[in-house]
């Protein structure tokens, strides 16, 4: 969490993971399965068939975000009320509407990194998702005013 938006980062590698610094550039090298570095001694060659099954899942995702971004990106060039970034790079994309409902489909049951940027102190954790309703109560009163209160799971 950033400004108060989910946003999501990814991670490659073996026996060491990395944070992608440009999703962009990497969803690029996956494409033409080149070979880029990663710290200062590692290599990591971007064929698909080097990825597991599950990992193609998420760079499918990273795929899609990436062309929508760039499709909006000249949508506002076109529009000329928006100057290109100049090498811009994109570590983390912004999780809403479909990427959010996207994000917890590929999730499932499966635990991933949580990170709060916007307290004092940075905290991190792992999270599941899980399926749930929530439990919503609501009272109206004389005066026809509404309370609506949303109670956060526990669990």
């Amino acid at each position: 969490m950033r400004n108060q938006d989910l946003s999501v980062s990814f991670k490659v590698g073996e026996k060491k993971l990395f944070v992608i610094k440009d999703l962009f550039e990497f969803y690029v090298n996956v494409q033409e399965s080149r070979t880029a570095a990663y710290g200062s001694n590692t290599e990591v060659n971007h064929d698909i068939n080097n990825f597991t099954e599950g990992s193609r899942k998420w760079i499918d995702f990273i795929g899609r975000i990436v062309k929508e971004e760039q499709a909006f990106e000249r949508r506002m060039i076109e529009a000329r009320s928006y100057s290109r970034r100049a090498a811009s790079k994109i570590a983390e994309f912004a999780l809403f509407g479909w990427r959010l409902d996207e994000f917890f489909r590929l999730i499932g049951r499966d635990r991933f990194e949580y990170e709060d940027k916007d307290s004092a102190e940075k905290f991190k954790t792992t999270l599941c998702a899980k399926e749930q309703n929530p439990k919503i109560s609501m009272t109206i009163t004389n005066s026809h005013i509404i309370l609506l209160q949303i109670q956060p799971f526990k669990g």
